[in-house]
């Protein structure tokens, strides 16, 4: 491999992962923002629930999300005596829709943060790697492992890029 090839592959790979990183990492950031936007929206639809169900619905703006989790599930599994038949139902399926809705949320950011913890961190290691590499052109050029390690960045960079893709089109809501 000459001095000019390794020059340029090793520009070429780190310019691409430096673009990489900037588009598919905004990407991976909305995500996550979005999923913290689906949990704040699950949060209130349960103290919405919350404040109908209660005789005193100031308290619950109070609650500990924790607490409010914890009410929505025993209001499921729960008799309630006294109340209308027909309320305690319609409370206890909106309890179960926004119980569904909460929970879907924390798998999904869990799952995106990783990836981007992966991508992010890929990306950024072939950058060090490819930015190293220029003050061993000499070395480098002459090694036969050199074209092989380049084949490696790159291929990883492509996978780790897909992966983060299928993350976000497989947990888009």
């Amino acid at each position: 491999m000459s001095e000019t090839t390794l020059l340029y592959a090793l520009s070429t790979l780190a310019q691409t992962c430096a673009a990489l990183v900037a588009f598919v990492g905004a990407l991976g950031l909305y995500r996550l923002q979005s999923l913290t936007y689906r949990g704040q929206e699950a949060e209130r639809n349960l103290r919405g629930v919350a404040a109908r169900a209660s005789q005193n619905p100031g308290w619950i703006k109070s609650l500990p999300t924790k607490e409010l989790i914890q009410q929505a599930e025993s209001w499921i599994a729960g008799v309630h005596p006294g109340l209308d038949p027909g309320s305690v139902e319609d409370i206890r399926k909106q309890y179960e829709e926004g119980l569904k809705q909460w929970k879907s949320v924390g798998p999904g950011q869990r799952r995106t943060g990783r990836s981007l913890v992966l991508f992010v961190g890929w990306n950024l290691l072939v950058i060090f790697l490819a930015l190293i590499g220029f003050n061993f052109v000499n070395t480098l050029k002459d090694s036969s492992l050199a074209s092989f390690g380049l084949w490696i960045l790159a291929g990883g960079a492509v996978l780790v890029t897909v992966l983060m893709m299928v993350d976000m089109l497989r947990s888009t809501p």
